[in-house]
């Protein structure tokens, strides 16, 4: 059903038509309303290109340079490799310098294609650039910021900062900021060396996870991101070796520590009255006891370490210390 208007209506609007007609006859035309719109949206484009404001920030900068290391900034002779993309957003994060394209470091200062903590925080700029950042450019960088941080890592003990000392203490059982016991433990382990799924940090702090927490290898992947369980096994095994040959020679057995220092250092005052019969004489404290262990795999040391008279596996160690904080120990297998 059409719809119908009074005559009254309708002369009202052939009225208003007449008279507004000239006011509304370059719209009529379709093509020239549309180029009229047109003109008026470039108008206002022009408008915002000279609106736009940019900003000038003063930058550091390393060298660009294939021959030079541009964290020790000269040149070894080792072999060298580009720094990615990736890690150059992440130096000029942490340290706000940024890495130039094309950059050479040399592979002690990687484990695959990351910087180690030492190496990030030894990079020293060699030259400030005023840099100009527009809009744009400002919000590339937030969301690249983002990104990075979605994409950290759940622990990172690359930089010691992500994580505080309670967090030290309750994952490694080490402080952190008291006299940087973790770090000290770290400096002993001198002959590793950085590998491609793991730095030495890394692989310590995961070592001493697994003898604090006690969780399973494919637990331990997931927390570290690893590639599987056998990654883990490796990683443990390798830090076991590098703690019995550089660290356990310096601190177990009798050998490390002269019969002097001990006197010096090492020996209470009570004891040496109480026990001793001249100055020059050592006192020494001397302990056995059980340590309960798991069934190993192996059918020999299984058979060794099962206790007759406890009815499981264990092992008895004998612990010889001074009176003050020097020990030595001595470990008993149990015969069946």
């Amino acid at each position: 059903m059409a719809d119908s208007v009074c005559r009254k209506c309708r002369s009202k609007f052939d009225n208003w038509e007449r008279k507004t007609k000239e006011d509304f006859a370059e719209f009529m035309d379709k093509k020239n309303f549309e180029e009229i719109i047109d003109e008026e949206i470039a108008e206002c484009g022009i408008q915002t290109d000279a609106i736009e404001q940019t900003v000038e920030i003063p930058i550091k900068r390393t060298s660009a340079s294939h021959r030079t290391c541009f964290v020790r900034q000269k040149t070894d002779g080792c072999s060298s490799k580009v720094l990615s993309a990736e890690e150059q957003k992440l130096v000029f994060i942490k340290r706000g310098i940024v890495v130039s394209p094309g950059s050479r470091c040399c592979r002690d200062h990687l484990y695959g294609k990351h910087l180690t903590f030492e190496a990030l925080h030894q990079i020293v700029p060699t030259k400030t650039e005023p840099v100009v950042f527009d809009a744009k450019g400002i919000m590339n960088s937030i969301t690249e910021c983002c990104t990075m941080i979605q994409d950290t890592k759940t622990f990172d003990f690359d930089d010691p900062t992500s994580l505080d000392d309670e967090a030290y203490y309750n994952l490694t059982g080490l402080e952190k900021d008291m006299i940087d016991q973790f770090d000290n433990l770290l400096s002993t382990l001198t002959s590793m060396r950085n590998f491609y799924v793991r730095s030495i940090r890394v692989g310590l702090a995961l070592f001493l996870v697994k003898m604090r927490l006690g969780v399973s290898n494919r637990v331990l992947s997931s927390l570290f991101r690893m590639k599987n369980k056998r990654v883990v096994f490796r990683i443990v095994h390798a830090i076991a070796e590098g703690l019995l040959k550089n660290f356990v020679p310096k601190h177990l057995g009798f050998q490390h520590i002269d019969r002097r220092t001990v006197l010096d250092r090492h020996q209470t005052l009570i004891a040496s009255q109480l026990m001793a019969d001249r100055d020059d004489q050592v006192i020494l404290v001397m302990d056995g006891t059980y340590l309960f262990i798991q069934k190993s795999s192996s059918n020999q040391f299984q058979r060794r370490s099962f206790s007759m008279h406890k009815h499981r596996n264990l092992i008895k160690p004998m612990i010889t210390t001074a009176t003050v904080s020097v020990s030595s120990l001595q470990v008993e297998f149990n015969c069946v």
